[in-house]
């Protein structure tokens, strides 16, 4: 470093300006540009004399033409600026030099406009020369509404190809063979955003200010939640977070920014005795949501959903009561020039409750969306604040039914008919029994079980004579599988990863899961399982084991399909 380079730092002589007091806020540009809008009085807003919201001076005379604000240095465009370094907080910001120090003019109340590392726009404070050419710069919040004047800025983004997110397989709590255990079996999101501001600037204010985000959706989500008594417990966990970014024309510069998604699944488990219950839902759809403010000071919220699906029969085994819910939460922020702006947050949810006592057990399935949005706006009159829209919901068609005699499981030391039993489990020695209309999951030998080889792609349609009724139940599985049934049968010739899956399922059309059976025993047992998954089941094979892969339709479900076996997953 230079001499010069090591002496203590001077201030940077500058002109001197009027130093009436800053405006006493400025609408931050709702959605994107305004979290925690704070523009503290001092001196030199650069703005003296003007009347607010007015198009004139307090002296009759016409503001300033747009569309940037006399204050307004952009810094990407100014020749003296060779390089930016900004501070993680925004309030220091570097400036190296191509001209001497002692000769750059800016001054304190300009406000810098600027693209490094995402984008800031920031208020001069106050300047110090720590090098001969280096200026350290400390900043403050500015908006939007202060660097533009008469602009409108909009702008409508599309995203590209979806993002799926499959979380299948997430433990949320416990671990497996524990009494209490809840996981999603099977469980994918896609997602698709879609994101539209238009915000009208006068001068030193705001104007109207719309922000509509749509969401695309697509679910298939199913739970499994075993139970104790006496639990009660809930959470949520980060799935993933989406950085999309943003760049909008803003008259004569652009500005740069990013949509943040944050993913997270999140579950609610009450029991008052041991059992197992399972709860899903599919659908798809689009979630509209925002809002439009205007001047002077009136708000629309803005609510649009259209979402189809169902919910699943709740399949429920134990004692006691229980209530239970998963759900996939969205929470998109919206950021401009590295400032936080509108928070829009929603669910997809799916959950169902019994009644306690064990000889009559009713039950019931829900879910569908719910949510909100935050527009951050900062207003001249009364400061910074957040609207809140209302809460919104979208519900799905619930689900009710009668859990039957041969559904239920008591302890027979008990008779049967009241509370208070045992659930068996791996733990004891015991299995739980399968859950069957017939009573029962073991059947004679798998005649109908047709040959498969690895690579085969095998069409069928279990609503045909040609589909199998013999298998009711699998223990290891939670719910009632008394529809037909397609067996297929192949025998390993090595050892090694396989999967059997659907190919393009679509559970809401007909809701089929995958399970494979070991066929050691020449039967079809419900019992000799291997593994399970709502479209695809992966197992390690054994060289010479037999197996019987298995397409079966949950509660009542039939219909066509198509599936594959792969052998080199």
């Amino acid at each position: 470093m230079s001499e010069t380079a090591q002496r203590s730092p001077q201030p940077l002589s500058r002109t001197a300006r009027g130093s009436s007091p800053r405006l006493a806020a400025s609408l931050a540009v709702c959605v994107l540009l305004a979290s925690g809008c704070q523009v503290p009085d001092a001196p030199g807003s650069g703005s003296e004399g003007w009347s607010h919201g007015s198009d004139t001076q307090l002296d009759g005379s016409e503001y300033p033409a747009g569309p940037l604000h006399p204050d307004t240095l952009l810094v990407d465009d100014e020749p003296c600026i060779e390089g930016v370094t900004v501070s993680a907080d925004l309030e220091s910001i570097r400036l190296a030099l191509s001209c001497p120090a002692r000769d750059f003019a800016l001054q304190p109340g300009r406000i810098l406009l600027g693209s490094t590392d995402g984008g800031y726009l920031r208020r001069v404070e106050s300047m110090e020369a720590i090098a001969e050419d280096e200026v350290l710069l400390s900043t403050s919040f500015a908006t939007l509404s202060e660097a533009f004047t008469d602009i409108r800025i909009a702008e409508h983004w599309t995203f590209g190809a979806r993002e799926v997110i499959d979380f299948s397989g997430r433990t949320l709590q416990g671990e497996e063979g524990a009494s209490t255990h809840i996981e999603v079996a099977s469980g994918s999101l896609g997602i698709v955003p879609d994101l539209t501001i238009d915000v009208d600037f006068g001068f030193l204010s705001v104007k109207s200010v719309t922000a509509i985000l749509k969401v695309g959706l697509n679910i298939d989500i199913e739970g499994v939640f075993r139970h104790e008594a006496g639990d009660e417990n809930g959470g949520m966990i980060e799935l993933q977070t989406i950085h999309h970014p943003l760049d909008v024309a803003a008259g004569p510069t652009r500005l740069r920014g990013e949509l943040e998604m944050i993913v997270k699944l999140g579950y609610r488990n009450w029991a008052d005795g041991p059992g197992v219950a399972r709860t899903g839902m599919h659908g798809s759809g689009t979630v509209e949501l925002g809002g439009t403010w205007e001047k002077p000071d009136s708000w629309e919220s803005h609510w649009l959903p259209s979402f189809e699906g169902e919910v699943m029969p709740l399949a429920v085994r134990g004692e006691g009561a229980w209530e239970g819910e998963l759900a996939v939460q969205i929470e998109a922020t919206l950021k401009l020039q590295q400032v936080d702006g509108s928070t829009f947050r929603f669910e997809v949810y799916s959950g169902g409750s019994n009644n306690s006592g064990c000889a009559q057990k009713t039950w019931s399935s829900d879910g569908g969306l719910r949510g909100e949005a935050m527009m951050r706006l900062g207003f001249f009159d009364d400061g910074p604040r957040d609207e809140h829209m209302p809460d919104v919901a979208e519900e799905l068609e619930p689900q009710a039914g009668l859990i039957t005699e041969d559904e239920r499981v008591c302890d027979e030391e008990d008779g049967g008919d009241e509370p208070g039993g045992t659930l068996p489990s791996d733990d004891d020695g015991g299995t739980l029994p399968p859950v069957s209309e017939s009573g029962g999951n073991v059947a004679p030998a798998c005649a109908g079980a047709n040959p498969i080889s690895c690579g085969s792609i095998v069409s069928a349609d279990t609503s045909t004579p040609l589909a199998t009724n013999l298998i009711d139940g699998y223990p290891e599985v939670v719910g009632n599988y008394a529809a037909a049934e397609s067996i297929y049968q192949w025998t390993a010739a090595n050892s090694g990863p396989v999967e059997f899956r659907l190919v393009d399922p679509e559970p809401m059309v007909v809701d089929h899961d995958v399970i494979v059976l070991d066929a050691g025993g020449g039967a079809c047992l419900g019992g000799d399982f291997v593994a399970y998954g709502f479209h695809s089941a992966a197992f390690e094979a054994v060289a010479g084991n037999t197996y019987l892969l298995i397409v079966d339709g949950y509660a009542s479900n039939v219909g066509l399909f198509r599936a594959e076996l792969d052998c080199s997953p």
